[in-house]
């Protein structure tokens, strides 16, 4: 396979991703159910819009069960609003999330530990454990590492058998610009 066909490859995963990881607020219960509401809107938005599935059997049922509306009967605007709603409960359970997360694994481990489940007690108490370990080395690392990243000082260019260096700002915006306008 050539680096062209290569290269289209990535730049079509890149457009077309549609599953992500979202790392930035940690899970319990009470996120779980607002990262799934907001979820569960953006379908409702998209049908509303005109855009989703001609039978929206599924997300009428997906919607009574979450104690929500009936799509058919929405206005666009008050789902934008609903929308916004599960932002800014996301954005203030944010500062909160790592303690409801810890509070809700304490939680299992108190309940496995009154059923006698010696062997999900443990994995909980280490899953804990190693959480508290990573907070640990992150402060260390953080305050004793280098800062990562930063603009680039410099860039070697390849320019048939000789390479040119350009440590210049205009120089490395002009050599970078054709290249990253086409990969973005």
């Amino acid at each position: 396979m050539g680096q062209q066909t290569h290269q289209f490859f990535k730049l079509h995963l890149e457009v077309n991703c549609t599953k992500f990881k979202m790392c930035h607020i940690k899970w319990s219960p009470e996120v779980g159910f607002w990262l799934s509401r907001r979820w569960l809107l953006a379908r409702v938005k998209v049908f509303v819009m005109g855009l989703g599935p001609p039978d929206p059997r599924n997300l009428i049922r997906d919607c009574l069960r979450a104690h929500m509306f009936d799509p058919r009967h929405v206005s666009h605007s008050d789902v934008l609003i609903q929308i916004e709603i599960a932002h800014h409960k996301l954005s203030e359970l944010a500062k909160d999330a790592p303690a409801l997360q810890r509070q809700h694994l304490l939680g299992i481990r108190k309940a496995a530990e009154d059923r006698g489940d010696s062997n999900r007690s443990a994995i909980i108490l280490e899953i804990l454990t190693r959480e508290q370990e990573q907070k640990k080395w992150r402060q260390i690392n953080h305050t004793t590492r280098p800062p990562r990243g930063g603009n680039p000082l410099s860039i070697r260019v390849q320019s048939g058998p000789d390479i040119k260096t350009y440590d210049t700002e205009q120089e490395v915006v002009a050599h970078t610009a054709d290249h990253l306008s086409e990969r973005f």
